[in-house]
């Protein structure tokens, strides 16, 4: 069935010896097209020179390739390894002039770095030096990223453009921005005091103490919260993983009931914000899913038994 969406271009840039990171960043960007783009309404289109450009004679050719695809893209991402590339005569390579005119435009990039062994017949000092430089002039003015083989890179490069997508406002709608702007300006106090708070489950308590453990639901996606029990905040930026983070409380220091409630710090790459929490009490062991997002945080109440200290 047909559907409305909004196309962002992301422009790959390279030098040429990346020829399979480049084919990994098509492959990515298309598998977040089957599994987001009907929900979120969005396609990513992925613009390569060697595929999106059209010959054309009267001017440089960095300057042609510019305005036939790179000004028309939103995303950018950048890749080296070994070689620097060809100098245009306005910058040391194609790829830098490119990444160095979008990031001019105010639109993001995602630059990454090889740490694959260069093999000794394929090494070129001038090359591989003039990378490490811009390497380094780009840790000092921003974040990069690193990868060691094609399938870390395939890997971090997924994770990285969820978030990017997710998180970026230039990919926010108009009309959500000021909503997702209220969101990342908020401290975990005022998302606390401004959301509603929605009861997940009820979950009696007794003995010395409880054991809460909090993991990512399903995929580990960057999800992280604060927990405010009973109005008072008592951890904030935990970050969900596959391995349990856990909380102990002690019964004797709880109301007869408690309020816990999980405040959503941010939406992870795949909104919105969930845990899979469990807890122990003596012998028993309780579950439940918690949700959080940019208007309502997930509650869990305990009640004491009754002749619990």
């Amino acid at each position: 069935m047909p559907y409305n969406a909004i196309v962002y271009s992301v422009m790959i840039a390279s030098p040429g010896d990346v020829a399979a990171e480049r084919e990994i960043c098509r492959e990515v960007i298309n598998e977040w097209n089957i599994i987001n783009s009907e929900l979120r309404k969005i396609v990513l289109l992925p613009v390569m020179w060697e595929r999106n450009t059209r010959p054309e004679m009267g001017g440089r050719g960095q300057a042609i390739v510019n305005r036939q695809i790179l000004h028309k893209a939103d995303l950018l991402i950048g890749i080296f390894w070994k070689k620097i590339g060809t100098p245009t005569g306005q910058s040391i390579s194609g790829t830098v002039e490119e990444i160095e005119e979008h990031i001019e435009e105010g639109k993001p990039a995602m630059l990454y770095f090889s740490d694959k062994p260069v093999p000794p017949s394929e090494f070129n000092n001038e090359q591989y030096q003039a990378v490490k430089k811009l390497q380094t002039d780009y840790f000092d003015s921003g974040l990069i990223g690193g990868f060691n083989g094609d399938e870390d890179f395939r890997m971090k490069l997924k994770n990285h453009l969820a978030l990017t997508i997710n998180n970026s406002q230039y990919f926010i709608p108009e009309a959500e921005r000021s909503i997702f702007e209220s969101f990342e300006q908020q401290t975990n106090e005022e998302k606390f005091s401004t959301r509603k708070k929605i009861l997940t489950t009820e979950i009696p308590v007794s003995g010395d103490s409880i054991e809460l453990r909090f993991y990512d639901n399903a995929e580990i996606d960057g999800d992280s919260i604060a927990l405010f029990l009973n109005d008072k905040m008592i951890f904030e930026h935990i970050r969900l993983l596959g391995s349990a983070y856990t909380i102990k409380l002690a019964v004797k220091d709880l109301n007869a009931t408690n309020e816990l409630i999980m405040v959503a710090e941010n939406l992870g790459s795949i909104p919105p914000n969930t845990s899979y929490m469990v807890v122990l009490v003596g012998d028993k062991r309780y579950s439940a899913r918690l949700e959080s997002t940019e208007g309502s945080s997930a509650m869990v109440r305990f009640v004491k038994k009754s002749g619990s200290q």
